[in-house]
């Protein structure tokens, strides 16, 4: 139980930071400090709920907090949607860099080599 709780605080904090990086680069300076305190709060939500969840079992939630964790789940998940998609984007970009940097590595080594 404990490990699959740390599993899902993991998985939660690396979709957080992995979307406050995306969200980072496409902002423009001026609202990085706004958007960190931001994500600052909303961490600080997720893993408060989260203890309660480890040391409050289902049947002993109100309907409030029911609602609360209905709406960060669907928080979560709709990140975890853009959070793939954002995903994707790197690895292509990645690929293409690779891909670049080793064209100009042959390029390189082929106008050294010939006289």
């Amino acid at each position: 139980m404990v490990l699959n709780f740390l599993l899902f605080v993991c998985i939660i904090f690396v979709i957080e930071y992995y979307f406050f990086i995306s969200l980072k680069n496409l902002l423009p300076k001026k609202f990085h400090s706004g958007l960190l305190s931001f994500e600052i709060i909303w961490l600080i939500l997720v893993f408060s709920i989260s203890g309660l969840l480890l040391f409050y079992q289902p049947h002993q939630w109100s309907d409030a907090f029911r609602v609360i964790l209905s709406l960060i789940l669907i928080i979560q998940v709709s990140k975890l949607f853009g959070v793939i998609f954002m995903l994707l984007d790197d690895i292509r970009r990645l690929i293409v860099f690779v891909f670049n940097y080793s064209k100009n590595m042959v390029a390189s080594s082929d106008s050294t080599s010939t006289p």
